[in-house]
């Protein structure tokens, strides 16, 4: 059955784990039988703490391959989340300079004849 959106439905799946960075998950990884915390065949989550990191929102499942020396067994199945983008522009002031900018613009829109320009 095809959903609404023109594709195929996907397959649920749990996030198991995060981990702050690749590399931190494939040190774990390879311990092989030894780490238990993620079982084989499991999904983690790479939660970077720099949410512009390409790697940030990686999802990787856990196989079984641990003795491979680059990737450890962990296995990628794609990316949840993109990039952040640029923060917003915030002007930080006063009430008083808050109150006397309403002031104008009110004055203003008076003199237009049209007071819904205000908001």
């Amino acid at each position: 059955m095809y959903s609404f959106y023109g594709g195929r439905p996907g397959n649920s799946f749990v996030i198991v784990r995060t981990f702050p960075s690749i590399k931190a998950m494939t040190d774990e990884f390879q311990k092989g039988p030894d780490y238990t915390e993620v079982h084989y065949n499991e999904h983690v989550l790479i939660n970077t703490p720099n949410k512009n990191d390409k790697d940030n929102g990686k999802i990787f499942r856990r196989g079984y391959n641990y003795q491979d020396k680059i990737t450890h067994g962990a296995e990628y199945i794609g990316t949840i989340v993109g990039p952040a983008g640029p923060a917003p522009n915030l002007k930080i002031g006063t009430f008083t300079q808050i109150d006397n900018k309403y002031n104008e613009v009110k004055n203003t829109a008076t003199i237009t004849g049209n007071p819904e320009e205000i908001y």
